[in-house]
């Protein structure tokens, strides 16, 4: 019998010795890169402080929109964004703000002003309805603020503040 030793390179074993340490070192620095370049995926962008595990968030917008009454409808036409007051009294005077949270990627977030029109107030923007978006609504100086979440392909949603009234 011919038994000649083999170099360990050859052998399988080493390599995966070698190679599932390895290959797993860059897979949780990919995925620790991934995870600091995600963007915002936060289901509310308010502004949170933490002090241990107690986070604490500013509800007077919402509140505002509670005690006031708001909901409107926001409806998009393929170039034109519009909202309609469904209940309350707005202030007619003042601009609107409408921030369009992407449900994952931050950087496809929109902010947009719109004017005021006879029926509501509006603006011309081409918007994707390739996906969901997370809506606010507030007045341009934020004393109010109604929320949403504005489906898919959808023509139109109803906005309201995200608390309920209190008794």
């Amino acid at each position: 019998m011919n038994t000649q030793k083999r170099s360990p390179w050859r052998e399988p074993m080493v390599w995966m010795i070698t190679a599932i340490p390895l290959l797993s070192f860059f897979a949780v620095g990919g995925l620790i890169w991934a995870s600091n370049h995600a963007g915002g995926v936060d289901g509310v962008s308010d502004a949170v402080q933490r002090t241990g595990q107690i986070q604490t968030a500013n509800t007077g917008p919402v509140e505002q929109a509670v005690q006031l009454n708001l909901s409107a409808v926001i409806k998009f036409d393929g170039k034109r964004i519009e909202v309609i007051p469904a209940s309350g009294e707005f202030d007619r005077s003042r601009d609107l703000v409408l921030k369009l949270h992407h449900p994952v990627s931050a950087s496809e977030d929109k902010a947009l002003t719109l004017k005021g029109t006879v029926t509501g107030w509006a603006v011309e923007t081409d918007l994707p309805m390739t996906h969901d978006w997370v809506v606010e609504l507030m007045p341009d100086d934020g004393f109010w603020r109604l929320d949403g979440r504005w489906p898919m392909a959808q023509q139109a949603t109803l906005l309201k503040p995200s608390l309920t009234p209190s008794k």
